[in-house]
C-alpha cells in the first residue's frame, strides 16, 4: 500500500470529530448517557430547565404526577412511581370478574339471579377470623392441612394464612367492636 492512499481505519478516525461536531450544534439539549439507557424514561416526559436546557422533573405520562429528576439521583425515583401509579398499566388490575348465580325462594316459587364477583382475600381473611372467634377455635386450626387443603379446593385463589395472621385479624376485629362499643354507649 502506497502512504497516499488512505486506509478504511484513517478515513473513519478523520470523520469522528466531524459528526462530534455536527451533532454538539443541533438546537436540542443533549441527551445524557444515563437518559439513553434507562427504560423507564419510556413512561416519562421529560420536563426542561428554560434558563440552562437541562432536565430538572419528569412527568408521569399516566397519572402526569410531576417528579424532580437530578442526574445524581437517576431515575430511581421515577421507577419506584411507576411500582405505585394506578393508572400505568401493568398496575391496573384486569382480573375478569365471575358470573354468580342466587337461587333464592320467595311465594311464587324459586327465582334465579345472576350477579358478578371478584375474590376478595382480605374479606375472606376477615370472614376466617370471624369464623374463629364466633366458634372459639384456636389459631392453629389454620395450619392443619385438611383444613388448607378444603379451603384450596373451596377457593383456588385462597393464599394460605398463618396462625398469626389470623390472631392478629383477630385482634384487629376485638378493638374495632371494643371502640365501637364504646362510642355507641357514650364512654
Amino acid at each position: 500500500m502506497s502512504a497516499t492512499t488512505p486506509t478504511r481505519e484513517d478515513t473513519e478516525v478523520q470523520n469522528a470529530p466531524q459528526t462530534v461536531a455536527a451533532e454538539s450544534t443541533s438546537n436540542k439539549p443533549p441527551r445524557s448517557r444515563a437518559n439513553a439507557k434507562s427504560t423507564v424514561w419510556q413512561h416519562f416526559e421529560k420536563i426542561y430547565d428554560s434558563k440552562t436546557n437541562k432536565i430538572e422533573g419528569s412527568k408521569c405520562m399516566y397519572c402526569e404526577k410531576t417528579l424532580a429528576y437530578s442526574v445524581a439521583n437517576g431515575t430511581s425515583s421515577m421507577r419506584k412511581h411507576l411500582t405505585s401509579c394506578k393508572k400505568f398499566p401493568q398496575n391496573v388490575d384486569s382480573s375478569q370478574t365471575l358470573l354468580s348465580f342466587k337461587t333464592t325462594q320467595k311465594d311464587e316459587g324459586q327465582t334465579s339471579e345472576v350477579g358478578t364477583w371478584k375474590f376478595d382475600q382480605e374479606n375472606c381473611r376477615k370472614l376466617l377470623a370471624e369464623v374463629i372467634i364466633s366458634t372459639e377455635d384456636c389459631f392453629t386450626k389454620v395450619e392443619h392441612p385438611k383444613f388448607r387443603q378444603f379451603l384450596g379446593a373451596l377457593q383456588p385463589l385462597w393464599k394460605n394464612v398463618s396462625r398469626f395472621t389470623v390472631a392478629r385479624d383477630c385482634s384487629k376485629i376485638f378493638n374495632y367492636e371494643k371502640l365501637h362499643s364504646r362510642t355507641n354507649c357514650g364512654i
